[in-house]
């Protein structure tokens, strides 16, 4: 149990960091990237041994359920071939979206934050387009967007 309060310690000091922290699904679980699935597997049975909400002392509950979560989240995506390829290939080239950090908890959230804000710059660039169109620009646009829906 000890070792328990002194993972969850250090994680969250982690997380805690003054840059931005971060920890990749790997990370979570305590393995390389070059894990097989049978290390994955013991690796997973015995982070949920120790974050188990049944297991742990009730003061610390929800701080281990949360931990929980997360390692259930990394066994899942690290656990099926395609979402681990799909993974590994975005924690190379778009980090911040793969990233576990302390603001979004999990990388399904990550990855929808910045869906959201690309979308948010995309409509305000499309906004800011529309108000620079001329007067016959959005008249052909607007019969355009009429003949469309019929």
């Amino acid at each position: 149990m000890q070792r328990a309060q002194l993972t969850i310690r250090a994680l969250n000091n982690t997380l805690e960091g003054v840059s931005s922290p971060a920890i990749t699904l790997y990370d979570v679980l305590s393995v390389s990237q070059s894990v097989e699935l049978n290390e994955l597997k013991k690796a997973y049975r015995e982070k949920v041994r120790v974050y188990h909400p049944d297991v742990c002392p009730p003061a610390e509950r929800e701080e281990s359920s949360k931990m929980f979560l997360q390692v259930q989240e990394a066994y899942e995506t690290l656990s099926d071939p395609m979402l681990r390829a799909d993974y590994d290939f975005n924690l190379h080239f778009n980090p911040q979206i793969m990233l576990l950090n302390k603001r979004n908890g999990s990388v399904r959230d990550g990855a929808k934050q910045q869906w959201a804000e690309q979308l948010q710059r995309l409509n305000k660039s499309m906004v800011m387009d529309m108000e620079r169109e001329s007067w016959g620009g959005r008249m052909r646009r607007n019969q355009t967007v009429a003949r469309n829906s019929k």
